[in-house]
Order: C-alpha cells, then sequence, then structure tokens
C-alpha cells in the first residue's frame, strides 16, 4: 500500500473520529434526558414497564415497532435441534416454566416486548403472558413414496418461513416449535430411537447474542454446565490473548485507531457489486440454503497439512465461493468483473460472558476476503490468512462496541438509522456449537444448528457456519431479489468446490512431501 493511500486513510479517520466525538457532545443532553426518563418509568410505571432496552439491543429492537407496512425481520435467528426420540410440547412447557419463568428468573424478558416510550426502547410487561402462545406443535407434511432429497426440502422451507415470519409486536419476541414427525436419513446410523424430533427456539437478536442465549439454553433449559464447553474468552476474540499483545496494542492504538477508521469509511467508495441490496428490496424476503453436515476433522486435516488457521480454510472457500458468483452475477448484467479484486464482509465476533442475564455483548469488524476470480486456491487462501492477521491487529471491534454503544442510548429513530448498515454488502458468522453430549428430557441430541437473518442496510448475502461435537454446516441467506434461490444454492455449490480444491492441494502437498522424505532417507543410504 502506498504512502499517499496509507496517509489518506490516516486523516480520514481522524476527520471520522473528530466527527464522532463532537456529535457524542452535542448528544449529552440525549443521555441526560434518557436517564431521567429511566427514573421516572422506574418510579411511576414500574408496574408497566420493565428495564430500558439496553443499548447494544436497542438499535435492533426497533425493528419490532410496529408500522404501517409489514416487513419480514432482518434480525431473527432460529435455533434448531434433532432429538433422538419423541419430545412433547407438555415436556417442553414443564421445562421452560421450572427453568425460565420461575419468580427469580433471570430472564424477566421472556414475559415483555419492546416498545418505544418517550423516545427510548423500554421492555413492557404482557399483562396477557401465556406461555402457550409461545409454543406451537408442527406437523411436516411427509408422505412415505418421499425421498431424502424432497425431506430436506420441506425441513428447509419451513426453517426459511420461521426466519421471515413478523413477530407479534405484543408479544415477547420468542417461540418454539416441536416437530415429532422429523425425518432426517443422516441420522440413521447415530440414533438410537425410531422417532425423531426437531426443537426450534425462534427469537429476535435483540432479547440476545449467541452465547447468551446458548448458556440460556444448554445451562438453564438442559441443566447442563456451561464450564464444560471450551468457549473462547474475550481476550481471545480480540487477539489479545497474550500479554506481548496486549501490550503491543496498547502502544500503538493511538496510531491504528484514525488508520482503521478511515479504513473503514473508505468502504464507502468501493465498487458496487450484485451483492449490494437496497431499501426498495426491504419488503422482500431472506432466501435460506444449506450444505449437508460436513465431518469436522475434514477443516482440521486441510488446516494442519497447509499450516494455515481453521477460519483461513473457512473464510478462503466463502471467499472462492462469492468471486466466481460475483462473476458471474456481474456478467448477466453486463458489468466488468475484473474490477472486483476484493469483497469487504461484516464480522460478527460473540464474547463470552459470565452474566446469567440475556443480553447482547458482541462486536464487530471486516475482512476483505479475495475475490478476484484468477486467483488460484493457495493464493488466495495466503491472501486470507494476512487478511486474518491484519484483523487481529485492528482497532475496529473496540470502535465498534463503543459507536454501537453510544447510538444505543440515542433517541430511537437516530439509533435505527446511525447502525444500519451502509458500508458492508455481504455478513459472515461462525458460532461454535457444543462440543459435548447433551440431552433432552434424557433423549440425545444428535445435531444442533442456526441460521440468522442479515441486519438492516445493503448487505445482499450472508454466511453463517456453526459446529456441532464432529460436524460443521455452512449456510447461506440472501436477499430474494438481489440473489435468487438457484444463485443461493450455487454459491453453496462453489463452497464445497473450493472444500475439495483445498483438501486436493493438502493432499498432494504431503505427497511431495512424502516423495522429498523419500529422496532423503535413498541419499543417505
Amino acid at each position: 500500500m502506498s504512502f499517499t493511500t496509507t496517509a489518506k486513510k490516516f486523516l480520514g479517520g481522524i476527520v471520522v473520529i473528530v466527527i464522532y466525538l463532537g456529535f457524542t457532545i452535542l448528544c449529552i443532553p440525549i443521555f441526560i434526558y434518557r436517564f431521567v426518563i429511566f427514573l421516572w418509568v422506574k418510579c411511576l410505571y414500574k408496574n408497566k414497564f420493565g428495564n430500558l432496552v439496553s443499548p447494544y439491543s436497542a438499535p435492533m429492537a426497533t425493528e419490532l415497532i410496529p408500522s404501517k407496512e409489514v416487513y419480514p425481520p432482518r434480525l431473527s435467528i432460529c435455533v434448531q435441534c434433532v432429538v433422538d426420540g419423541k419430545v412433547t410440547v407438555e415436556e417442553v412447557e414443564e421445562s421452560i416454566n421450572r427453568r425460565w419463568l420461575q419468580n427469580n428468573s433471570s430472564y424477566p424478558e421472556l414475559k415483555q416486548y419492546a416498545v418505544p416510550f418517550m423516545g427510548f426502547m423500554f421492555w413492557k410487561h404482557d399483562p396477557n403472558f401465556n406461555l402457550k402462545n409461545h409454543l406451537k406443535s408442527h406437523i411436516i407434511p411427509v408422505t412415505s413414496d418421499k425421498n431424502q432429497i424432497d425431506v430436506e426440502q420441506e425441513n428447509r422451507e419451513f426453517l426459511e418461513k420461521l426466519l421471515n415470519k413478523p413477530f407479534n409486536p405484543e408479544r415477547s419476541p420468542w417461540e418454539f416449535y416441536i416437530v415429532n414427525n422429523y425425518r432426517n436419513e443422516q441420522f440413521k446410523d447415530s440414533r438410537v430411537n425410531e422417532e425423531m424430533t426437531l426443537i426450534v427456539f425462534r427469537f429476535h437478536h435483540c432479547l440476545g447474542d449467541g452465547f447468551s442465549i446458548l448458556r440460556a439454553i444448554v445451562e438453564e433449559l438442559l441443566e447442563t454446565p456451561l464450564s464444560t464447553l471450551a468457549l473462547p474468552t474475550p481476550k481471545m476474540v480480540f487477539g489479545l490473548a497474550s500479554l506481548k499483545k496486549r501490550l503491543k496494542f496498547v502502544f500503538t492504538a493511538l496510531l491504528r485507531i484514525p488508520y482503521d477508521a478511515g479504513s473503514f469509511i473508505g468502504l464507502a467508495f468501493y465498487p458496487k457489486t450484485p451483492l449490494y441490496t437496497t431499501d426498495e428490496k426491504r419488503k422482500c424476503e431472506l432466501l435460506y440454503e444449506r450444505n449437508e453436515l460436513m465431518p469436522i476433522h475434514r477443516i482440521k486435516d486441510i488446516k494442519k497439512k497447509l499450516g494455515v488457521s481453521f477460519s483461513g480454510v473457512l473464510l478462503a472457500a466463502i471467499s472462492a465461493a462469492v468471486a466466481k458468483s460475483v462473476h458471474k452475477l456481474q456478467s448477466k448484467k453486463g458489468g466488468n468483473s475484473k474490477d472486483i479484486e476484493g469483497t469487504p464482509f461484516g464480522i460478527t465476533l460473540p464474547i463470552p460472558t459470565n452474566s446469567s442475564k440475556l443480553r447482547n455483548s458482541w462486536a464487530g469488524t471486516y475482512l476483505e476476503l479475495p475475490t478476484k476470480l484468477e486467483l488460484g486456491s493457495m493464493e488466495r487462501l495466503r491472501d486470507v490468512e494476512k487478511e486474518l492477521q491484519r484483523a487481529k491487529t485492528n482497532t475496529l471491534p473496540f470502535l465498534w462496541r463503543i459507536y454501537w454503544k453510544t447510538a444505543g442510548m440515542l433517541f430511537s429513530n437516530m439509533s435505527k438509522s446511525l447502525t444500519k448498515n451502509y458500508l458492508l454488502p455481504a455478513g459472515f458468522s461462525s458460532f461454535p456449537g457444543p462440543g459435548i453430549n447433551i440431552s433432552v428430557k434424557g433423549k440425545n441430541v444428535l445435531m444442533v444448528d442456526a441460521l440468522g437473518g442479515i441486519h438492516n442496510g445493503i448487505a445482499g448475502v450472508g454466511f453463517m457456519i456453526l459446529s456441532f461435537g464432529s460436524v460443521i454446516r455452512v449456510s447461506a441467506m440472501a436477499v430474494d431479489g438481489t440473489m435468487n434461490r438457484e444463485e443461493v444454492k450455487e454459491i453453496l455449490g462453489y463452497v464445497n468446490e473450493e472444500f475439495d480444491n483445498l483438501e486436493k492441494l493438502s493432499l498432494s502437498m504431503t505427497s511431495q512431501e512424502n516423495d522429498v522424505s523419500e529422496e532423503k532417507k535413498g541419499f543417505l543410504v
């Protein structure tokens, strides 16, 4: 990178920081007013309202404000698990009542819904709360002559409908679906019982992030100590695991902050690709597709043989898939795909906490993944690794949290506008699921999976990767109209192709190393 480009980003970042600080000072009266309203509500309306929606959740909660137009939610998350055996609605109801809704519950939001009041988002008590409104029994239509492909498609269509289903604005935004006739031949060798149950927990992101919900489900609902799960620490998330890295970060932060802020704002000048969506497509639903479950050891073998990171392998495969899809979409529209050398991806960084409450505690950053079509698999993987190393030293996760918290303390309409995604055309989220055996009512859980929406803004496609036990799955969500269903399936097919390419590459390199080793042995003899 030239000195001129670096200087422009650094100076641009200083301008952005000055504007942010000036804006924050001007908003001090709003922060004071927010605090006064909070005290006023606590004193006079404590029987009607709960707490203020936290600054990290408030911008997301604005999506639940009723409007004349009914839009599909963009921040809905569905966690699904397949249970070996039959689990009834009554059993789930008993567990939720006992573990989640007891009098001293840590989750009061499960009986509340988010509403704007005096300019800010509050949790309001649901006077008509009934647990049965949040528990649904569902039957996926299945006939004996249908093959596994048909059944899988019906399961996917069911989940896609849940992803796009609007939440009732006067009920807490969560619900369970229990499907007792679930079928999936992928589990025929691992299940003990003839019958399987699919349990889907659908919730809005304003209730909590992935680790918060994981704690609520695993530790509270399933009564499995979360201490047995190997979760990353906040220091690991921010790349500050060692004292040396923390000291280096502190000493370079003053120089890195302006540069990183300038680099991020500079994304506004990137060439627009077919992945960008528009406000006109806000009414469009999200399309959901997913690959088959893949053994996680396959990724680990590639990682080990090529001497790269686990995340590098995943992101290289997604990078190659996006490169092929963007090239094809751009060509279809008559554009020049050679200009698209990199595509910025928004990366969600969930931060584990010891809190037993539902909360959003996450950070964000971005990676510019190489989407140049001419790159070979190894060259692309190296570029991704370099980008990951750059991300480990940047200050964006800290800046992101500070900015988001500031915006979340403003009036709800301001908060919504200031946190809208104006810069990132694609998103990526990777979540480590439970790596241990868990059970529901004594019945073994065969699989845990998740799918989620895309934050409001210009992002047209998002990828989610979740691992559970010894398997991993790649899912894709795309705004209908930005991509059609066949194109979403195609991009996931490209992901599989790149995994195959990387696997062949790792095997060929291993073979070459063995040949060299044999030559050395012959020379010594």
